[in-house]
């Protein structure tokens, strides 16, 4: 068995919930982030949007729509979203498949980037809390709750698109991703580099509308605002992030020059990452690269 190197945790209770201390050398840079439900393979920039569902507008990804909206006290169709007065404020988004009710439960759900987990536990029904490093320096931490399973541990390693649970109704009574983004004084940093988390991971602003906006980011403008100049459509498999083959294709495709082309359906295995006479391949469509305007990137 290979050796490895073992980072003792701190581990800290705190009321009713643990979290680990993660130290800022620690925790990967986060260079882009993509949506945490939904086709891993759809580009964000065209699919992410503001649209129209049922005749009410709101966030829409393909096969999901967020029912809530950042900072808001009514959901996308215009009804109070918590049932009696005073009616708190939304601090993040709500995230429901297409076919509503609990159609969506056990639906995979992914880190939007690379990070470390800071919390796995209770907070809205089971929830997990992952911190990212932006290029800048700043610290930001994404929440996923209510969900029905999860598969990561505290101070694990994530990367874009892993999945890391599933969509529940933990907490709540239909399933559905409740998805925030809080900003880094959500966070504690000591003298050492050791982040921690500020408020518990189900802490409710309530009514208080200016420490949403002071404290957390409205999510799908945040990962809007957070991509990299590459294609998302790379290094996919169909069911998902895996750290093998697609990441080393990945990279082949990232020191590429120029303009590197889409992927394309070259021998019927599909756009994605996929299986071919033994190998893992994947084929783009360039006249730059090969006589026939099309070249593949192999994993063998």
């Amino acid at each position: 068995m290979k050796a490895s190197l073992v980072t003792l945790v701190t581990l800290v209770i705190w009321g009713n919930f643990s979290y680990s201390e993660v130290n800022i050398s620690d925790i990967p840079v986060a260079s882009s982030f993509y949506p945490p439900v939904g086709d891993r393979n759809a580009n964000v920039g065209d699919n992410l949007r503001w649209g129209d569902c049922n005749g009410y507008s709101t966030w829409l990804f393909p096969g999901w729509y967020s029912f809530t909206n950042f900072n808001t006290q009514k959901d996308y169709q215009e009804e109070w979203y918590s049932e009696n007065p005073p009616y708190s404020y939304h601090p993040g988004e709500d995230w429901n498949g297409n076919g509503g009710g609990n159609s969506d439960l056990g639906q995979p759900v992914f880190s939007v980037s690379s990070g470390k987990v800071i919390f796995v536990g209770t907070g809205f029904g089971n929830t997990i809390v992952v911190v990212h490093k932006l290029s800048s320096g700043e610290l930001v931490a994404s929440l996923y709750a209510h969900l029905d399973s999860i598969s990561v541990n505290q101070n694990q390693e994530v990367t874009r698109s892993s999945q890391i649970g599933t969509v529940g109704n933990s907490g709540t009574t239909v399933a559905h991703l409740h998805f925030e983004i809080r900003r880094e004084s959500m966070l504690i940093k000591d003298s050492s580099g050791n982040i921690s988390l500020r408020y518990p991971a189900n802490h409710w602003p309530g009514t208080d509308t200016a420490f949403i906006s002071s404290n957390y980011y409205p999510p799908s403008d945040f990962i809007l605002s957070h991509q990299s100049s590459e294609t998302s459509l790379v290094g996919m498999f169909q069911d998902g992030w895996h750290s093998g083959p697609s990441d080393a294709i990945l990279s082949c495709y990232n020191s590429l020059s120029g303009n590197k082309g889409s992927p394309i359906d070259n021998n019927g295995g599909g756009i994605y990452v996929h299986d071919w006479l033994g190998v893992t391949i994947q084929d783009f469509g360039n006249s730059s690269y090969g006589d026939d305007g099309m070249y593949a990137i192999v994993f063998n």
